[in-house]
């Protein structure tokens, strides 16, 4: 299904071929065809706005997905630059800082 997104021709043929020869998951199939022809910039559905309560519980997910990703990916690259290493380490201190409030916030809420 993911090759449905690259063109008929040479760079398909390869993809297919290189996939079946490495045994390549659908995710690094995805990833090679991002490589290859990046990300649409435009296009697909606008995201649903979601406000409130539910904006909470929306975002504490997606923090906490982000910084499991990030250390995950941390821990496994370690030629990393240091520059870039020291931001995405920053990053993540600023995730763990909006997810305490986050926290606070549910707690200072269910005692009113």
């Amino acid at each position: 299904m993911k090759l449905v997104s690259v063109a008929r021709g040479k760079d398909r043929d390869t993809l297919t071929a290189k996939a079946i020869e490495n045994r390549w998951s659908s995710h690094r199939l995805q990833a090679e065809i991002l490589a290859l022809l990046g990300r649409r910039q435009v296009g697909g559905r606008k995201p649903t706005v979601v406000v409130g309560d539910q904006f909470e519980d929306e975002f504490t997910r997606v923090l906490w997905s982000w910084d499991r990703w990030l250390t995950i990916h941390l821990e496994a690259n370690e030629q990393l630059s240091p520059t870039l290493r020291k931001e995405a380490e920053s990053l993540q201190r600023k995730m763990g800082k909006l997810l305490r409030l986050i926290e606070v916030n549910r707690e200072l809420n269910v005692r009113s």
